[in-house]
């Protein structure tokens, strides 16, 4: 994750982490494992909304965002929410 952190002047931290997520994990004493964290988090919300039927997912709106005793949470945003909030309804 550090490799891919650094290559490409961000282009992967930034197509794949929102704004709140690359703050908080940069903020952490080590960054690279922050996003590691959030990356398998994403990934694995990811491969299961896919295995559903949902298509055409963007990495950028599954946000990983701390609850209030700091368990991770997930959060859906623009067409991947809609299309996760749509497959859920039709079940």
């Amino acid at each position: 994750m550090a490799r891919e952190l650094v290559r490409e002047g961000g282009g992967f931290r930034d197509a794949v982490f929102t704004a709140a997520e690359i703050a908080c994990c940069e903020a952490a004493v080590h960054p690279h494992q922050r996003f590691a964290g959030r990356f398998a988090a994403k990934e694995a919300v990811f491969k299961a909304l896919a295995s559903s039927g949902v298509k055409a997912l963007v990495w950028h709106e599954i946000e990983i965002v701390a609850g209030e005793n700091g368990e991770p949470q997930v959060r859906l945003h623009g067409s991947t929410g809609r299309l996760a909030a749509s497959a859920a309804s039709a079940r």
